[in-house]
């Protein structure tokens, strides 16, 4: 019912007055045809504008989500960020790799792009991105974490005043941001935040 009909509601009201309530959780909805949601029904009663809208405010909840109540941020911008610094250190290496698992690549692609859309667009309906986004996270860190230990992009290194950088390096760092958010972040956060998403 989620992507068949709730979806094309405003809100979450009007959902749980519409099909909802004409039962379609044991089956298809008792109500005429004229008054199901339908992408159709939804694009002639709204205005690009309106859409535009209620993605960016969708768009808005997942960073909130990620940087205020989940304090995920730093890890998707650092897991994203070694991921392009790779691709553009090792461009050739990334066409070849894309090129040589295209099936892969455009299906990885097309998956995010269309899930965020989605998320965000479905944040009226659920009142938060947050169980459906952070469905998604732990795939996103695990892709970036396999493409970085892959040869040859777990070879490539960088220098930082005296220290050499390699994408080998990442598991340690991250254990190390790890650990410390154990320590000194999330048992505050237990006894404070409700997610039980």
């Amino acid at each position: 019912m989620n992507t068949t009909f709730y979806i094309w509601y405003d809100d979450w009201p009007a959902a749980s007055i519409g099909t909802y309530q004409h039962g379609d959780g044991v089956g298809w909805p008792d109500l005429p045809p004229d008054q199901l949601p339908s992408m159709a029904r939804y694009w002639r009663e709204h205005s690009v504008g309106q859409v535009a809208a209620r993605l960016l405010d969708g768009l808005r909840d997942m960073v909130v989500v990620t940087y205020q109540r989940f304090w995920i941020a730093k890890y998707l911008v650092l897991y994203l960020g070694i991921a392009l610094a790779l691709g553009l250190s090792a461009r050739r290496a990334l066409r070849d790799l894309v090129v040589s698992h295209l099936p892969l690549a455009t299906f990885l692609v097309a998956y995010a792009g269309a899930y965020v859309v989605a998320i965000a667009f479905y944040k009226p309906i659920s009142g938060t991105t947050t169980r459906m986004f952070l469905a998604h996270v732990a795939p996103l860190l695990f892709t970036v974490s396999a493409f970085a230990s892959r040869a040859p992009f777990r070879e490539y290194q960088w220098r930082v005043g005296d220290v050499t950088l390699k994408a080998a390096h990442l598991p340690l760092l991250i254990s190390g941001l790890m650990l410390t958010d154990i320590a000194f972040m999330l048992w505050p956060r237990l006894m404070a935040d409700f997610t039980g998403y």
